[in-house]
């Protein structure tokens, strides 16, 4: 069995494959890489918060399964849109890797000096930034991990922000401090690589067969919360689920369009199939004046 594994072509995204077809190997399946280019590859100018969907890092590969060009497809899980479009399913998700943001910098957060330049590629990241220290500028990035590092190491930033996940896939020994899910709540299923097929797809279940059960659920968990909020490519919001061995803490923070305002919740639940009090508290807590939902 040979299986035609799609990625995008950027570095880590190309890793993350790899890592993807390290795990069919291990049962057996022998696998090839097939590259195909998004639009969001394609356009290096557009900050993050400008695209008008979260698929536009997927599309490309959503056709191709399609299409039947590619067997499976490897994602960014925080890239995927919260409705998987019909026909294609979630097959498997690798183990999860570091969910936390990092600061590559020499100095630590608290010891940048006041007015020091950090980039950023999302509004979430810029005001968890900007509530801690609000003294620094934040200016928006864009390019693949070794492209923001070049941008750093030239001058352009005094620090950037990043998630440790890349950093560490790519092995790039750069100096960083990691930022605490507390102050700085990941994106929805951020450090998640998600493994996509055609729900009839004939060796569906083999495929599936690689997936680790609890960090399906911690997806499950974090999509199931993204849909409910409504929550567009752009919101400025962080959702975790991290399993304690009997059931899932969850953090959340959501900060309204400005960044003037921001609310928390916190929860524990079973599964992703026990949502109902903590989406209930989510919507009573955070004000519909936000807008998390006006760009999807």
């Amino acid at each position: 069995m040979r299986l035609r594994i799609g990625t995008r072509p950027s570095p880590l995204a190309v890793k993350q494959a790899e890592l993807t077809g390290e795990a069919f190997s291990k049962i057996g399946i022998e696998w090839d890489i097939v590259k195909i280019e998004s639009h969001g590859d394609m356009d290096h100018n557009t900050p993050l918060s400008g695209f008008s969907n979260r698929g536009v890092f997927v599309s490309s590969l959503n056709d191709a399964l399609l299409e039947g060009r590619i067997d499976v497809a490897v994602h960014s899980a925080k890239d995927l849109p919260s409705r998987m479009p019909e026909g294609i399913s979630i097959s498997a998700t690798l183990k999860r890797g570091p969910h936390n943001d990092s600061l590559v910098s020499r100095l630590p957060l608290a010891g940048l000096p006041p007015g020091s330049v950090v980039g950023s590629s999302s509004p979430r990241r810029t005001f968890m930034l900007k509530r801690i220290r609000p003294d620094i500028s934040v200016k928006d990035i864009r390019g693949n991990v070794d492209t923001r590092l070049r941008k750093l190491e030239n001058g352009q930033y005094d620090a950037i922000i990043l998630a440790e996940a890349g950093l560490s896939r790519l092995g790039f020994p750069v100096i960083r401090q990691i930022l605490p899910e507390k102050d700085f709540v990941p994106a929805p299923c951020q450090g998640i690589i998600a493994v996509a097929c055609l729900s009839a797809h004939r060796d569906y279940k083999i495929i599936s067969s690689i997936s680790d059960a609890v960090t399906m659920e911690e997806m499950r968990i974090e999509r199931g919360l993204t849909a409910a909020m409504n929550l567009g490519c752009s919101a400025p919001a962080g959702i975790f689920a991290r399993y304690n061995g009997r059931s899932y803490d969850v953090i959340s923070a959501f900060y309204s369009r400005d960044g003037k305002r921001h609310s928390e919740v916190t929860g524990q639940v079973s599964g992703a199939d026990d949502l109902g009090s903590l989406i209930k508290e989510l919507r009573k807590t955070v004000p519909s004046d936000y807008g998390l939902g006006d760009v999807k």
